[in-house]
């Protein structure tokens, strides 16, 4: 709510005079300006010409300037609302995301689903074109995790540690079953947990 600066009322913005100099703004009745009066951009208030000395501009641009910070200041406000009901909505959107994944984990599939699948795309398939047991996807890592599973493989099958995967585009290592795993997020990570390279 934006209130007067002369007599404190509330003040609607349409037709309010605007102080280009500081944030306040002004009914044209209070400083005795007609209503049909259009107001300049540039307009000073009478507090903000008070300040400034005839053919010295340092303390209007030092207005002015707050008057831009504080308006800066405040778009960060609503751009740091906004980010957090974006993260907000991303994480639950993520966490559905991995719920479903986990459901559709869990789901075994029937037996001869994909030859039924293939009848009813008119495609014939006979038993022994179907692979036996489970189906693996490769997961589409990026540049720099495609790097660090190579390394890790390479560390792991040195040091005997049987289990190295990805999983929804996260590097695990496991030295046996049962044992604790560990995700890897970068080199310093890999040196951590498998110890360093040997030249």
């Amino acid at each position: 709510m934006v209130n007067c600066g002369a007599c404190g009322k509330f003040l609607s913005s349409v037709g309010a005079a605007s102080c280009a100099l500081c944030p306040l703004k002004y009914h044209k009745a209070c400083l005795v300006i007609s209503d049909k009066t259009n107001i300049s951009r540039d307009w000073a208030c009478p507090n903000c010409k008070r300040n400034i000395r005839r053919g010295d501009n340092s303390r209007g641009e030092e207005a002015l300037h707050n008057k831009e910070l504080a308006q800066f200041m405040a778009e960060m406000r609503e751009f740091r609302k906004e980010m957090v009901q974006l993260r907000d909505a991303l994480s639950a959107r993520l966490d559905t995301i991995e719920r479903r994944l986990d459901e559709l984990e869990q789901r075994q599939p029937e037996a001869g689903s994909v030859t039924v699948l293939a009848a009813r795309l008119g495609v014939t398939l006979e038993e022994r074109d179907v692979a036996e047991g489970r189906i693996f996807i490769n997961e589409r890592l990026t540049r720099h995790n495609r790097q660090l599973f190579h390394l890790a493989c390479e560390e792991c099958r040195r040091l005997q540690w049987k289990y190295t995967w990805t999983r929804r585009g996260r590097i695990l290592v496991r030295k046996a079953e049962g044992s604790s795993v560990y995700q890897l997020r970068s080199k310093s990570d890999v040196e951590r947990v498998l110890g360093p390279r040997q030249s």
